[in-house]
């Protein structure tokens, strides 16, 4: 074979498309695309509204455990008014 046919040989090799590869079952896989600016600035947004509810639910919590602490203290001092009121008719 002349140096001619084995680069005509060459060139139909590098021209063709080559045959398909067996994926390596050990290979790990890309990582995922990152996301675009515009796709962050949503995600920002969400998250800062969610922000802000999870605020807004945590003062109506603080504001129910502050009426409820109250009531624990109205109660205490009913309980200790009506036990100093049992203890003393008998």
């Amino acid at each position: 074979m002349s140096a001619k046919d084995l680069l005509a040989e060459f060139d139909r090799a590098v021209e063709s498309d080559p045959p398909p590869l067996m994926p390596d079952p050990n290979a790990v896989p890309p990582p995922p695309p990152r996301p675009t600016l515009g796709e962050l600035q949503v995600l920002i947004t969400e998250l800062q509204a969610r922000i802000r509810m999870l605020e807004r639910r945590n003062d109506r919590l603080e504001d129910k455990i502050d009426e409820l602490q109250e009531e624990v203290k109205e109660l205490k001092m009913e309980n200790s008014f009506l036990r100093d009121k049992t203890d003393n008719d008998y």
